[in-house]
């Protein structure tokens, strides 16, 4: 394990080194053609050649894994429709795709709560203001007002003897060139840390980035898309819609587990686990709840466990460095296995050509299939984007339709009974490169309550049919979507 660490210590330094070195010459480079008397449009191109390449050579190998990966899955989708001949079915497990992920087991939520917009910065304040020995927390962007009272806050809570500690975003939080254990340059008395062992390449599109949003105060966690900044405040000229999820319950333990890992990636530092939360026992579930039962046995109970009180809950995370904790392809799963719906509540819609697939073949099969994309996202490149999955979708089959008005950042998705709330969008950069987090509620009360929601917000938008999009650009879309997948 030593050894590990070293080497990827080296691969890092060494990355760094590079990419330097690289910016350098090509500043050099740039500079010694500028001031050339001789060849101008030459050097132009010169210009554009040495800081364009790299961006070539990413979009180029992205185009060859999906090409490699439409192929495959295309003739898998066509497989599963010639063989049940269009009815709704359980098709299993996306294993038969060769296809592995393996996530935390389910655990109970208990107490629920469902905030929309403002009352969601109410209720961490709230949180914190009541926690008596831990608040622990990530966000991708802290900042304005909603920065000052959370800091104070914590300030507050740490003064009461609370242990504190914040895990924040440098690129999303504005925080390039702030020092790392000091990011707003404040006495805070508290541990507070910029996730990003690397400057340089925070700077470029390919770096990780900490794209959850959890906190966690004593026994009781929120996850869910809430950024903390002024534009969750409806009072905001620039605010944006969002819903997170407030809850207690033995899968608290879980996301404990999974800030403890943040942490440790990012500050070096061992966490102690809260003794309030339920303990896992040598089986991986919780304490007090299906003892004797293993995990095949505790998903076949799903529907039974909610009846007596506890949601059956999970926490399913992105991992860029654990491939083996693959969204995508857990998504993938919950795509093919379902029998009813699929709703997708999402802000950016830029999902792979094979999970299009799926999703245009649960369609196609009778399925329940709505998107709910927004009308104008707070991204050009996005909404370009949008356009090429919207053609696709809506050319299939698929209802989909444009909420207007104020900006909709909520990330849901409805599947049968599954319902997953968290930070993650269907696009490359939230599947493949951030690290983010979800929770997965198999309860069909939860779904439904969920799906209300978004029964409201879809019947409410502008619903979107074939004629619409039929003189939408093709080659322009296509290329958008490529530079918005690596953002």
């Amino acid at each position: 394990m030593m050894a590990v660490s070293i080497i990827d210590e080296f691969a890092e330094t060494a990355m760094d080194f590079g990419l330097v070195l690289y910016i350098v010459l090509s500043i050099a480079a740039s500079l010694k053609l500028l001031l050339s008397p001789y060849l101008r449009v030459t050097s132009l191109g010169w210009i554009v050649a040495i800081w364009t390449l790299p961006y070539v050579g990413a979009l180029t190998f992205m185009l060859t894994v999906v090409r490699v990966r439409k192929v495959d899955h295309d003739q898998a989708i066509n497989h599963l429709i010639a063989a049940h001949a269009g009815a709704p079915c359980d098709h299993g497990a996306v294993e038969r795709l060769g296809i592995e992920y393996k996530f935390l087991p389910y655990f109970h939520m208990e107490d629920s709560q469902l905030l929309k917009d403002d009352e969601f910065v109410d209720a961490v304040c709230q949180s914190i203001e009541s926690a008596t020995s831990r608040v622990w927390m990530t966000t991708f962007i802290l900042s304005g007002s909603v920065k000052e009272r959370i800091l104070q806050c914590l300030i507050d809570a740490h003064e009461r003897g609370v242990d504190v500690c914040l895990l924040i975003d440098r690129v999303g939080s504005g925080l390039l060139l702030k020092p790392r254990n000091n990011p707003f340059e404040l006495d805070l008395p508290f541990d507070v840390s910029i996730f990003h062992s690397s400057l340089f390449r925070s700077l470029l599109f390919v770096e990780k980035r900490l794209h959850s949003k959890i906190v966690l105060a004593d026994n009781e966690a929120f996850i869910g898309s809430h950024n903390l900044r002024d534009e969750v405040l409806l009072e905001n000229n620039d605010s944006v819609h969002n819903i997170s999820l407030r809850f207690t319950g033995s899968v608290v333990t879980q996301l404990e587990a999974v800030f403890i890992d943040l942490w440790k990636l990012n500050a070096g530092v061992d966490l102690d686990s809260y003794a309030g939360a339920r303990e896992w026992n040598d089986e991986g579930h919780d304490e007090g709840h299906d003892e004797g039962h293993d995990e095949h046995e505790k998903k076949s109970n799903l529907h039974s466990e909610s009846t007596v009180g506890h949601k059956a809950a999970r926490i399913v995370f992105s991992d860029p460095i654990e491939r083996s904790y693959n969204y995508s392809a857990y998504l993938g799963d919950l795509f093919y296995s379902a029998t009813d719906r699929i709703c997708i509540w999402m802000p950016y819609i830029i999902p792979s050509q094979a999970m299009r697939r799926s999703i245009i073949a649960a369609s196609k099969m009778g399925l329940d299939v709505r998107v709910l994309f927004p009308k104008k996202s707070d991204s050009a490149l996005v909404d370009n984007a949008h356009a090429l999955v919207l053609k696709e979708f809506v050319e299939n089959g698929v209802a989909c339709a444009l909420s207007e008005g104020v900006f909709d950042h909520s990330k849901i998705l409805v599947i049968d009974d599954v319902t997953i709330i968290g930070s993650t969008n269907l696009d490359f950069r939230s599947l493949y490169r951030n690290y983010e987090a979800n929770i997965e509620v198999h309860d069909q009360e939860f779904s439904h309550t969920v799906l209300a929601m978004f029964d409201q917000a879809f019947d409410a938008a502008d619903f979107v049919d074939s004629h619409e999009v039929g003189q939408l650009s093709h080659m322009r879309n296509q290329l958008t979507s490529l530079i918005a997948a690596l953002y």
